[in-house]
């Protein structure tokens, strides 16, 4: 497990606390970004991505077509300068947005890669009984995952994991491989913050579609306003299309 460090983000829970989930959230992405910068992180809101996306129904890639995502990503984080890579804890398979990362990794040395997670699914959690440690264990490099209190998503509202740490990191990039509805709890929340006078987050939509029950899902932020579109590789010279691109069909 030595190539993965946890590190303390949570606060104490009391009564008073629930009784005023402003000042707990507030307390929350206060005791997150003390734990980043415990671990010599004092990541800048300009040079830092938060990764999301589609956890689930993603098409199995080859090796080569895996290289092309990671080839347009690896453009993208290097033209904003990103030296902190975040994500919310999901778990590495290979039909989640989450397969890119070691590769992204290999490619960007330079780049220091966090996850969140909450405490309690460190060892277990739904659908994988060896838990976050389980599925990370020896896929990355001094990996560091900021744990926090096991009630932040309490109902199942993985939104508040995702919508909190980007309030901690104050990052102001975000790109999405698909994506389902969480990720679009958090677009809106983040709009409602920007009506509010807050500072605007970018979205960068690379248009990976989902695979399930026989159907095609595209990604929840696509075509809102404000997020910009980054294709999949394309179709080319007559070779068969990529997986995860978006066709045409899918957008009917």
């Amino acid at each position: 497990m030595a190539n993965i460090q946890y590190v303390d983000g949570s606060v104490p829970l009391t009564d008073e606390l629930f009784a005023d989930e402003s000042l707990l959230n507030a307390m929350r992405i206060d005791a997150m970004r003390s734990a980043i910068k415990s671990i010599g992180c004092i990541p800048e809101p300009q040079t830092s991505v938060h990764l999301k996306g589609f956890a689930s129904g993603l098409a199995d890639l080859t090796e080569a077509q895996l290289s092309e995502v990671v080839d347009i990503l690896v453009k993208e984080i290097r033209k904003n300068n990103i030296t902190t890579l975040f994500w919310d804890g999901d778990d590495y398979a290979t039909d989640s947005f989450t397969s890119v990362l070691p590769s992204l990794q290999k490619r960007l040395p330079e780049v220091q890669f966090i996850a969140f997670l909450m405490a309690h699914e460190k060892h277990t959690r739904w659908s994988n009984d060896k838990g976050f440690n389980g599925s990370w264990d020896n896929v990355l490099q001094n990996l560091h995952v900021i744990t926090t209190d096991s009630k932040l998503a309490s109902g199942d509202r993985y939104d508040r994991l995702g919508a909190l740490a980007l309030q901690a990191t104050q990052a102001k990039l975000v790109i999405a491989i698909g994506g389902g509805q969480v990720i679009r709890q958090e677009y809106d929340e983040n709009r409602a913050v920007v009506g509010r006078g807050g500072d605007d987050v970018r979205f960068v939509l690379f248009n990976a579609v989902r695979h399930e029950a026989g159907s095609v899902q595209l990604s929840s932020l696509y075509e809102l306003e404000g997020v910009e579109l980054s294709e999949m590789p394309a179709k080319k010279f007559g070779a068969e299309q990529h997986p995860w691109t978006a066709t045409t069909d899918a957008r009917e």
